[in-house]
């Protein structure tokens, strides 16, 4: 409560500011809108507004997947591993999950655990990753306003190598394919460009450097466990931020009018998509 208490008035003074050790929960929390927040804008300011988040197994995995790389300790302490062929149908368990949750604690499946290891296993098998993960900081929390609109923002990099060393940042990423040419979709289809650009500018503006390079380390889901490492183009970083740039816009003028919409209320005469007429 404190650290969100002092966020909101340092943000009001407009001053900058760096939190490390911020809890997941206090960063949600705080003041300031995240990457997250311009994906719903960019749908509409409705769903912005209208958004509940909702837990899932997949959200626990990938959760539990950044934790053994970044945070191995808090891994050990965080997650209980369940036996091997625990039934979470039966009554006792779902007991016993109920107990486990209650003292903040993820339970991971046996199949699970072991998925989330091969994949960090597979991910430190890249070229001087280790080093790289020894030289830095994770999940640390920026949060600043925005000169051109005035918007508080925030952002939370998984990881940001020393600028002595490198000025990088690392962002780890589970996927059905790491081949560059499936990855280049997951990019464009979860908007990871606007997530490039929108960091490296709350880096930039909280610890005065820009990242040299914003490395997406992504691994897939399934064995093999295939690991490979990616960096946007200038192109797409520009296209990233002039997204970024219009749905604060946009954010900022809903804030303004309060008024949320969603799509347009008029009758629209739309088309097949050219792949649809294609037998």
């Amino acid at each position: 409560m404190l650290i969100q208490l002092l966020s909101y008035v340092m943000i009001i003074l407009g001053i900058v500011m760096i939190i490390e050790n911020m809890t997941n929960d206090d960063y949600r929390k705080a003041k300031g809108i995240s990457k997250t927040g311009l994906d719903l804008i960019a749908k509409s300011p409705a769903h912005f507004k209208g958004f509940v988040s909702e837990h899932s197994k997949a959200f626990d995995i990938g959760r539990a997947f950044h934790d053994i790389i970044l945070t191995p300790e808090a891994y050990k302490t965080d997650y209980e591993i369940l036996p091997q062929g625990f039934n979470g149908q039966l009554k006792a368990s779902k007991e016993r999950l109920q107990d486990i949750r209650s003292q903040g604690i993820t339970p991971l499946s046996f199949d699970d655990a072991m998925a989330v290891s091969a994949m960090r296993d597979s991910a430190m098998k890249l070229p001087n990753i280790a080093k790289l993960l020894e030289n830095g900081k994770a999940e640390v929390s920026h949060f600043w306003q925005d000169e051109e609109t005035g918007v508080d923002c925030k952002c939370r990099p998984d990881f940001t190598v020393n600028p002595d060393l490198l000025p990088w940042c690392i962002d780890l990423k589970s996927s059905v394919s790491a081949a560059a040419n499936e990855f280049a979709k997951s990019v464009a289809n979860y908007r990871y460009m606007v997530q490039d650009a929108f960091y490296s500018e709350g880096v930039y503006k909280t610890a005065g450097y820009w990242p040299q390079k914003f490395i997406f380390l992504v691994v897939e889901k399934k064995p093999p466990y295939v690991a490979a490492w990616y960096e946007l183009d200038d192109r797409a970083k520009e296209y990233g931020r002039e997204l970024w740039q219009r749905d604060l816009e946009t954010y900022k003028r809903s804030k303004e009018s309060n008024e949320w919409h969603g799509y347009s209320t008029d009758i629209q005469r739309i088309s097949l998509p050219e792949w649809a007429y294609k037998s």
